[in-house]
């Protein structure tokens, strides 16, 4: 990014409030509905025919040592969300037919939680983890 294609890059990091996204970022609109891909297709029919179980749920997990700065990491994870259609996309039914929609401005919050209190804190997250993946989430809805 540059100050060509984004007049607040030099000064984004150093704003007091964090912004759904980057004022001057270019964007293209895509249609408001698309049709599904073949693979969002297989993931749709998966969960009408098994909404109970998590198929395609993947966890990713990562340790961060160090101090990290809330403010700047929400501001990084919305820039992510704001220039990633997939992590905006819903797929929502039009008519009985399935829909794939990206939501044009998702504000995507930053939750973080504090295990280091606790006797094991490793293993307590990654029980977390594991409970989380095992709960399907509703395509139709944002992701987080």
């Amino acid at each position: 990014m540059n100050q060509e294609t984004d007049p607040g890059a030099s000064s984004e990091l150093n704003s007091p409030v964090p912004l759904p996204w980057e004022p001057g970022m270019p964007r293209t609109r895509a249609p408001e509905r698309l049709s599904l891909t073949n693979n969002q297709m297989q993931v749709w029919m998966a969960q009408k025919l098994h909404p109970e179980a998590p198929y395609y749920n993947n966890a990713i997990s990562c340790s961060l040592f160090g101090k990290i700065d809330p403010v700047h990491f929400q501001k990084a994870f919305q820039k992510l969300v704001h220039s990633s259609d997939v992590l905006r996309t819903v797929i929502q039914e039009v008519n009985g037919i399935p829909m794939q929609r990206v939501i044009p401005d998702l504000v995507a919050p930053v939750h973080t939680l504090d295990f280091s209190a606790l006797p094991d804190p490793g293993t307590e997250a990654k029980n977390w983890v594991q409970q989380c993946v095992q709960v399907p989430f509703e395509l139709s809805k944002r992701l987080f």
